[in-house]
């Protein structure tokens, strides 16, 4: 069982999936609200900051919930996100997921209550808002801990301002020693566009554009590397706003 957890997310413009967010989160039970601690990442969103957001929900926010903003609009920082959010996490384990990814207040006892063990990582089964199981983990939510995070350096920020680096990371986690495991002990749910319009971030393309990393011939050609330990962590600016 886990003594505490800190939930690591990034954010950009996902005004309305924050405030679902918000919304679970005040349905924690207070004896595992009282052990959470959220880290949230503002990745330079232009148009809707996190904080309005969470401004809007101060009266019933986690006590341990910090946010900070990059600077500078990086396009697919995300990893440089979590980097951040590791850097400033102060409990043993997290669970870092995407914005379009819920843990609803019936799971986050299920994750205090997993049994998790220093050198492995785990990704959970993902549902729909229907109920329905995908059967498969998410390529990007994992509960692993802060010391297992940094044995590998983290993310490798080389990448940033490209689409297409989950697999990188699993990559390298691999080379690392670290063991991942795929679990249906907890879930998320995930949101598409179609229920929550913000969801997912539309500024920067994905596949099939030139943010895709396998459009850029320097770092389609690390991809073909020996796993390695990434280094450099946080390059950009920030600032802490709560």
């Amino acid at each position: 069982m886990l003594d505490a957890l800190t939930l690591v997310m990034a954010y950009y413009d996902n005004a309305q999936m924050l405030h679902r967010h918000c919304r679970e989160w005040a349905q924690y039970p207070k004896v595992l609200r009282d052990r959470l601690h959220i880290i949230i990442v503002d990745d330079a969103s232009p148009q809707f900051p996190a904080a309005v957001v969470l401004e809007e929900h101060k009266a019933d926010l986690p006590k341990l919930l910090q946010l900070y903003r990059v600077k500078p609009n990086i396009p697919w920082n995300q990893d440089g996100a979590r980097n951040l959010a590791m850097m400033k996490c102060k409990t043993v384990w997290a669970f870092m997921t995407d914005m379009d990814h819920l843990l609803p207040a019936d799971q986050v006892r299920k994750v205090f209550e997993f049994p998790a063990m220093m050198g492995q990582y785990y990704m959970p089964d993902q549902h729909l808002t229907n109920g329905q199981s995908l059967n498969r983990p998410h390529p990007n939510s994992y509960l692993m801990s802060r010391p297992d995070f940094w044995t590998m350096g983290g993310y490798d920020e080389d990448f940033a301002g490209y689409y297409g680096t989950d697999g990188n990371f699993r990559r390298c986690a691999k080379g690392a020693g670290l063991v991942e495991l795929s679990i249906k002990d907890f879930h998320t749910v995930v949101y598409r566009q179609t229920d929550i319009w913000d969801a997912n971030t539309k500024d920067w393309g994905r596949k099939l554009t030139e943010y895709h990393v396998s459009y850029n011939p320097v770092l389609r050609k690390k991809l073909r590397l020996a796993p390695y330990r990434a280094e450099r962590p946080v390059r950009f600016e920030y600032s802490q706003v709560l």
